[in-house]
This record gives structure tokens, C-alpha cells and sequence, in this order.
């Protein structure tokens, strides 16, 4: 499985309104002048959101690939997750907070995680900021 960042929605949102702007524009022209000139715009988008998607996609890692840095590869697995009514109300009295806070955990579920890789140590400030120089 490849994974990818995210496609900026933001940019084919701004192509098809300036695409709208353009036909409000053009409707004094001709039928035929508009075709064409919707046909020319929908080339000339294409282009700019083929280049727009291919700057943002990330660097592709294949499932296997492993990270470089010390890292290490957790296995998939299942795990339970959030608190139950009685745990609840049991460490409400144990902390003297009210119970609803740790409702906000609610309710107790088991939830499977697939493999993945984790840093061994926390990321530094300045091997972010090495990341970030690397990756723009």
C-alpha cells in the first residue's frame, strides 16, 4: 500500500470557481466562443491541478520500507481504550474531580491498530526543524 499526504481540496475548490467567474464573464459572447473557451480553461486546469496534486504528494513509502532514524516497529494488535461507568465514578473519588471528566473517555472499547513503525526517543525541536528543512 502506497500512502500519500493529503490532496490540497482548497485549490480544485479555486479552479472551478474562477472557472464559474470566467462563464458569468463570457456570457455576452457567442455559444460557440464560450464552448471553446470553456474547452481551452478545462485544459488549462487540468494541467494546473495535475502540477498542483503532484507537488503535494508526499514521499511514498512502500508497507515494508523501513524508517530511517531509531525507530521501532510495533506489530498489529488490539488494545482497550476509554473507561467504563464504574471506573469512572471510581477515580472521580480517588482524584475528588467530578465524574464526568473521565466520561469524556466513554465508553470502554477494544480497538485494533495496525503494524506501524515509532521513534525510539522523542523528536527533538531541532530534528524537526532538520525534517521540515528537508522535506519543505
Amino acid at each position: 500500500m502506497i500512502r500519500f499526504s493529503a490532496t490540497p481540496v482548497w485549490a480544485i475548490r479555486q479552479m472551478r470557481i474562477v472557472l464559474v467567474v470566467v462563464l458569468v464573464l463570457v456570457v455576452g459572447r457567442s455559444v460557440v466562443r464560450v464552448r471553446r473557451r470553456v474547452r481551452f480553461l478545462k485544459k488549462r486546469m487540468n494541467r494546473l491541478l495535475l502540477g498542483t496534486l503532484l507537488t503535494y504528494c508526499g514521499h511514498a513509502l512502500a508497507q515494508g520500507d523501513r524508517p530511517m532514524g531509531d525507530m521501532v516497529y510495533i506489530p498489529a494488535g488490539s488494545f482497550v481504550m476509554g473507561t467504563s461507568e464504574e471506573e469512572a465514578q471510581r477515580l472521580a473519588g480517588q482524584y475528588a474531580v467530578h465524574p464526568g471528566l473521565f466520561l469524556l473517555e466513554a465508553p470502554k472499547r477494544t480497538v485494533e491498530l495496525k503494524a506501524f513503525w515509532i521513534d525510539r526517543f522523542p523528536v527533538t525541536n531541532a530534528q524537526y526543524a532538520a525534517f521540515c528543512k528537508a522535506t519543505g
